[in-house]
């Protein structure tokens, strides 16, 4: 691959500089009952067509009053007020603690662009149709995969290592462990139009520095995608009804067979991984929703219970609260709720009230990291924003 830098050539856009600086930090918001049911619509951030026909997918900043919306690509303020829209189609996603951003175009034409926060492009990569990228939350380096090789690029200094090479099959999904030590493949053979795998699937290991550290081969069929703990120590996967706990060395340490196979929406597990298997912040919880209901575990793989029914149109995706044991959950008629680990139903946000009820299906939900707003991606290609009141208001 060929690297080619570009010197900054514009200045520093001062009107994008200010209006991050009027959006400082704010302190944690505890949950209460009364800033709950305070929740409040604050912004409709985006409203668009997408001719690839994919709904939006939210990366906040992990620090900044700033989210990405993806596929088509563009910037906002926490208010809706867009920084820049990207005018193209793709995936990007935040590195190096929020330092940077890195954007790949699908359309109009293929390339990977490397920004900082203010929007100041700071390299690129040309691309292709088959190349995918996976930014390394916490280190300069960006993932790529394509149908034969991983490389990791480091847009600042022009650097392209090559990892370890494993045999594996076409389709591809990479994830680094929150810390950024560690990258997990896990490589699927082909789909079936019912979204079904024909010859298993693989997971392979490498670190940081693109040494592989093990591989295996999944006799299993519908694998989800992997998710980290939040101390990049275990993952687990699922495969529909059955839910296995990994060490980091590829050892399986626990397995629980839920008591009914879930039948959520292949829609739904292909859009939104974390919604198939969603650790709490701390790592002391996972949530594994099935149809109609969430069942809850330890972190070591023991039941908790079933909790979180009180809805029967489906399950489409589901968040934790980043500060408190609180769930939000989204239904497939629109409406989104908040649970507490009792039990309770703490509030109930209305389905989109414009046009068709399933229009306004959320299909990914995520949390501000300070708690403070609640994106919701809806199945009419908009993300609304909601935000906490403070409780002395």
């Amino acid at each position: 691959m060929e690297v080619t830098m570009l010197l900054r050539t514009e200045p520093l856009e001062s009107q994008v500089a200010a209006l991050i600086s009027s959006h400082p930090e704010q302190p944690l918001i505890p949950i209460t009952q009364k800033n709950v049911a305070a929740m409040v619509e604050t912004a409709t951030v985006q409203r668009f067509t997408s001719p690839s026909g994919d709904h939006p997918v939210i990366v906040w900043h992990p620090t900044k009053p700033l989210l990405l919306t993806l596929y088509d690509i563009a910037l906002w303020a926490i208010d809706g007020i867009p920084i820049h829209q990207f005018g193209s189609l793709g995936f990007g996603g935040w590195y190096n603690n929020g330092s940077h951003f890195a954007v790949q175009d699908k359309l109009p034409a293929y390339r990977i662009d490397a920004y900082d926060p203010l929007r100041q492009q700071i390299d690129y990569l040309e691309s292709s149709a088959s190349l995918m990228m996976y930014p390394n939350p916490s280190r300069p380096l960006i993932g790529l995969t394509d149908t034969s090789q991983i490389h990791g690029w480091i847009p600042h200094d022009r650097t392209i290592m090559t990892f370890d090479s494993v045999p594996h099959p076409m389709s591809q999904y990479l994830q680094w462990s929150p810390d950024g030590n560690w990258l997990l493949m896990l490589a699927r053979s082909r789909y079936t139009p019912e979204y079904r795998l024909t010859e298993g699937a693989f997971l392979s290991m490498w670190n940081a520095e693109g040494h592989l550290l093990w591989h295996q081969h999944l006799n299993i069929l519908d694998v989800s995608r992997p998710q980290w703990s939040p101390d990049s120590q275990h993952f687990v996967t699922r495969q529909m009804n059955i839910v296995q706990w990994w060490d980091r060395d590829g050892t399986i340490v626990n397995e629980y067979h839920l008591p009914s196979t879930p039948n959520m929406n292949h829609e739904t597990l292909y859009h939104d991984s974390k919604s198939i298997l969603a650790w709490s912040p701390t790592g002391r919880y996972l949530a594994v929703p099935s149809a109609t209901a969430v069942y809850l575990f330890m972190a070591d793989g023991e039941l908790i219970g079933e909790l979180f029914a009180g809805n029967e149109s489906g399950i489409m995706c589901l968040a934790w609260h980043p500060t408190s044991p609180l769930i939000t959950i989204g239904y497939w008629d629109g409406i989104i709720r908040l649970w507490s680990l009792e039990g309770i139903c703490l509030h109930s946000i209305p389905a989109y009230s414009q046009g068709s009820k399933s229009l306004g299906t959320p299909y990914m939900l995520r949390w501000r990291t300070d708690g403070s707003y609640l994106a919701a991606a809806l199945r009419n290609y908009s993300v609304h924003l909601y935000g906490l009141a403070d409780q002395d208001d």
